[in-house]
């Protein structure tokens, strides 16, 4: 009984590390300056999360202890003296809190037609932070060889592939330093092998929500390192089931193109032309208790064979 309550305990401390806090800023349209007592309301459908609060006197308000599962929208309703605003499509990152400023236009002002923005820039104007993000549709749909995802890294900006001094060498080097110092992290925890590099445990892709890159400024409680960071967050279920299950095959001889190239296999060793690779694996996510508990589960297997 004692073990079984303390795998509980430990359970519920694990999910602590994938909750951030989101600070909402509002200000007026003309003047820039911060609006207080203004009625703030964040949700989110996919967890039937739903709360609301009020400005404070720098126009700001707080909310802590966010599921990064599903993407969250902040709205200012309208009143007397504001027009309403509103950003939806919120996703956050595991291990950073996130900022989201709101423009409210005063009723005065004529507005002669609405807006609608589709699209937002990506400039951090909360901190000195350098970073670069992979969205879960992103690793869902760029080509990844292998299904390895530090392979996928190499697409951001900063990010270059890394030639080991032996095969098993990390690959990710980022703004040309040594690969061996790179700090990799899942859900804001330490995820680095000590003595030869990399990861120290290879992260399903079906199983990363998004992928942080932070290649300067970043803050000074990440440590470990002054090359950069690989922040990993895991996906979480929703109120909705899904999942997805796979096969894939690299058949080998009879259908591999020849190639003047050495091939090598996801080790960094060079194979001959009959190399053949399986690769299966599933992902289910859902409910346990609606808008409470929820769970995703992922395994992947792969198979190299050589000739």
């Amino acid at each position: 009984m004692k073990k079984a309550l303390t795998l509980l305990l430990c359970l519920g401390a694990f999910g602590l590390f994938a909750q951030v806090d989101l600070e909402v800023s509002v200000t007026e349209y003309k003047t820039g300056k911060p609006l207080a007592g203004q009625i703030v309301q964040l949700s989110n459908p996919a967890i039937g999360y739903a709360a609301e609060k009020t400005t404070g006197e720098f126009g700001k308000a707080l909310f802590s202890g966010l599921n990064l599962s599903g993407e969250y929208t902040v709205t200012v309703p309208e009143n007397a003296d504001y027009q309403a605003s509103a950003k939806a499509g919120i996703a956050l990152r595991s291990n950073t809190n996130a900022g989201v400023m709101l423009v409210l236009f005063p009723k005065s002002e004529l507005l002669l037609e609405e807006v609608t923005v589709l699209g937002a820039s990506r400039i951090n104007i909360f901190n000195a932070e350098v970073s670069s993000e992979l969205k879960q549709k992103e690793i869902e749909s760029l080509p990844l060889e292998g299904r390895d995802l530090t392979r996928i890294l190499y697409r951001l900006p900063n990010v270059v592939q890394a030639t080991g001094f032996y095969p098993e060498a990390p690959n990710v080097s980022i703004n040309g330093s040594n690969a061996l110092f790179t700090n990799y992290m899942i859900d804001g925890m330490d995820n680095n092998e000590r003595f030869l590099g990399g990861m120290k445990f290879n992260i399903p892709v079906g199983f990363a929500k998004n992928i942080n890159v932070l290649t300067n400024n970043f803050s000074s409680e990440y440590g470990l390192t002054g090359n950069g960071v690989v922040n990993i967050t895991s996906r979480s279920g929703s109120n909705d089931f899904g999942g997805e299950a796979f096969f894939v095959v690299r058949p080998g001889a009879g259908f591999d193109a020849s190639s003047p190239y050495a091939q090598r296999d996801l080790s960094g060793n060079q194979v001959k032309d009959g190399f053949r690779r399986y690769q299966a694996g599933f992902g289910f996510g859902g409910p346990i208790a609606k808008d409470k508990t929820f769970y995703y589960v992922n395994a992947e297997y792969t198979r190299d064979l050589k000739d």
